[in-house]
């Protein structure tokens, strides 16, 4: 009898263990259905793709900005120090080798322990189902996000092994401060890459991931409190077995060693949105800031920080003499190119990238006044005009379409009458190169400025010849490299190579296309008359009077009526430079601020400043052979004689040089040749 009830016990035990074992397992098979439905596969885990940021270079391979909606930059599992490793572990999963995403007693020890406190004093979440919040889940508290988190967190443990979600764990996670990932992290607090963080360095950024919104203003506000919850964290490392009580009280000594230029704007900003504005138009946001590009550009840093410093410190004295308030300020812009390859080697787009991002060296149309000039000579030249050819530099009245009398003047209001077409450009005469506009007409010079880059609306009329088109600085630019590079426009590059994530070469150059836009002899005679803008008694004289710039060079000012523009354009064999100067409402400089005042001296501070860092040699334009050089008389422009007693040197295009010997100066009863021709003049 007892045995039979024992046995009946027993059975109804069992039955029951049964029954609420399926009834478990229902439940539980319920739980995983209901809550799992919505999580990743195995499949879209063993495939996942983080966001990575776009890292743009300069020439020299350096980064010099992060694009992306999380600036990331992956690194693989040996570029991170094992002691970051540690201090996470030991902060946050000391049983991380041991679990399989769920730690259990955790959770029950937590549990535990927040009840005697009565408040939430630890956590349990392990570094998997941290790793699995950040990849796939949100961040809202809640029992179904829990249950979520720790489903993915078993579903991530079988598809990666430990050593791979410690690399995913670091480079996921958010550090504060727009950095996400160790890498990011290294780079915005310390400046340095993640392989070459320090103990100490370690330590603190695992104290910043238990609150990367909050604790990163401890750093500057109270960092005597940054620095106790960093050697917390050592502590808790030699607690953990992973570094000895020696080397943490070493580390312990250690300041915070944080970078000190935290949350600045950037090396070249209007550069660097010049290249991101191209790379969002070939390959799409996504890729551009998800998508991990690589994107080596020509910027020359160190001939930007130039550049920058010049062009703001004008800016800053002329804000000074300004009669208008700071509010309405001064604006300005440069660029500079590499001649020969159109490489764009810093630029400037305006005095604050943070208050105006508008990039006034590309998007701004404004009338280049007398530096348009040379592409109307290149024009006249290609034509047959000679450099000793005369133009009349004299009044002159032109009739315009609606009735008006159009009455245009010097900059100066004085009329040198007769003048060669070398003076004519070297002094900026607008009235002689009126006339050679008429004689050349603008239908003419349209193809010309097209063939040299201009791509901006130009209408022919006269006025051409005063610079009424608009045209950006960039464009002007590169059409005058064309004259040192042989007549070859180049088209101005700023981004060389592009690569994915993966490091495959999307697209590469060496330089941007290219095109003959004049003839080698009329890029020879054009560089020969900018040559003469340099010298005494040109526009650009102030170059090497005022700030020592002797190397072989040319260029051309120029200024707009009522002195809203102020420009200066020129090159040497290795760079040419634009600067403009300027207000966005198109105001007046102030009287005399034409571009020889105001442009030219950035430019001249900035091309001494760069050949002279960079080491480039002084070197001539190269001459080619076709062209014809002779010596002639000042006077009849005639073939030089020993008795010529002023001999100037002038270049032709071949077929369109003098052929006479002057007949002016010959021998003759108690006359002698000139002595070793000292009034001898050299363009």
């Amino acid at each position: 009898m007892f045995f039979n009830t024992v046995g009946r016990f027993w059975k109804k035990l069992l039955l029951w263990t049964l029954i609420w074992g399926l009834v478990y397992s229902a439940a539980l098979a319920g739980i995983v259905l209901y809550f799992g439905r919505d999580l990743p596969s195995l499949e879209q885990l063993e495939r996942f793709r983080p966001k990575l940021a776009t890292l743009i270079y300069d020439s020299e391979g350096k980064v010099v900005k992060e694009l992306a909606e999380e600036r990331r930059v992956s690194v693989p599992f040996d570029q991170i120090p094992e002691e970051f490793f540690d201090a996470l572990l030991a902060v946050e999963d000391r049983e991380f080798y041991h679990h399989n995403g769920v730690n259990f007693l955790a959770i029950v020890r937590a549990a535990l322990a927040n009840i005697s406190a009565g408040r939430i004093v630890e956590g349990a979440s392990t570094v998997t189902q941290q790793l699995a919040r950040n990849l796939f889940l949100s961040f809202k508290v809640s029992l179904s996000r829990k249950i979520r988190e720790a489903l993915t967190a078993i579903r991530i443990e079988r598809a990666y092994t430990k050593e791979e979600i410690l690399e995913m764990y670091a480079n996921q996670v958010y550090f504060g401060r727009g950095a996400w990932g160790i890498q990011a992290a290294a780079r915005t607090y310390f400046d340095k890459d993640a392989e070459d963080l320090t103990l100490e360095e370690c330590a603190l950024l695992v104290w910043l991931l238990r609150s990367p919104n909050r604790y990163p203003a401890l750093l500057q506000l109270n960092p005597e409190v940054a620095l106790r919850r960093r050697n917390i964290v050592l502590d808790k490392m030699v607690d953990f077995g992973a570094i000895s009580r020696e080397r943490a009280e070493e580390a312990k000594a250690r300041p915070l060693g944080l970078h000190t230029a935290l949350g600045k704007v950037g090396e070249a900003p209007y550069f660097v949105e010049y290249v991101r504005q191209y790379l969002m138009e070939k390959y799409g946001s996504d890729m551009v800031y998800k998508g991990g590009l690589r994107v080596y550009t020509t910027l020359n840093t160190t001939l930007q920080g130039l550049a920058e410093k010049f062009l703001l410190e004008q800016l800053a004295k002329l804000q000074a003499e300004s009669p208008y308030p700071d509010s309405i300020p001064v604006q300005g812009a440069l660029v500079a190119l590499e001649t020969h390859t159109g490489h764009i080697l810093a630029m400037v787009g305006g005095r604050d990238f943070e208050e105006s991002q508008f990039n006034r060296a590309v998007q701004a149309l404004r009338q280049p006044g007398s530096a348009f000039k040379p592409i109307i000579y290149a024009a006249a030249v290609d034509n047959g005009w000679r450099t000793i050819d005369t133009l009349l530099d004299v009044p002159i009245t032109l009739p315009m379409p609606d009735g008006t009398v159009w009455r245009p003047e010097n900059y100066d209001h004085t009329f040198l009458g007769p003048i060669t077409l070398r003076e004519a450009i070297k002094k900026s005469r607008n009235l002689a190169t009126i006339r050679l506009l008429m004689d050349i007409q603008p239908q003419t010079v349209i193809p010309y400025a097209r063939q040299m880059g201009i791509t901006s609306p130009l209408r022919p009329v006269y006025s051409m010849a005063l610079g009424t088109n608009e045209v950006t600085l960039l464009e002007l630019t590169a059409a005058y490299c064309t004259f040192p590079n042989g007549g070859v426009w180049v088209e101005p590059t700023a981004v060389l190579r592009v690569e994915d994530r993966e490091g495959r070469v999307l697209e590469e150059r060496e330089h941007g296309e290219e095109r003959e836009a004049l003839s080698p002899e009329t890029a020879a005679v054009m560089v020969s008359l900018l040559e003469s803008v340099m010298e005494p008694g040109g526009t650009g004289y102030g170059a090497r009077k005022w700030y020592g710039f002797k190397r072989p060079a040319g260029g051309k000012t120029g200024t707009t009526g009522n002195f809203a523009d102020a420009w200066f354009i020129g090159f040497t064999p290795q760079i040419a430079c634009g600067v403009w100067v300027g207000y966005d409402q198109k105001l007046s400089l102030g009287p005399r601020k034409a571009g020889a005042a105001v442009a030219l001296p950035v430019w001249a501070r900035f091309m001494k400043a760069a050949h002279d860092t960079l080491g480039l040699p002084v070197v001539d334009f190269r001459m080619p052979p076709t062209v014809v050089q002779l010596d002639l008389c000042a006077e009849t422009m005639k073939i030089a004689t020993p008795y010529c007693p002023k001999v100037i040197h002038e270049v032709f295009k071949p077929g369109t040089e003098p052929t006479e010997t002057c007949d002016l100066h010959r021998p003759g009863p108690g006359r002698r040749p000139a002595p070793s021709r000292r009034g001898k003049i050299e363009f």
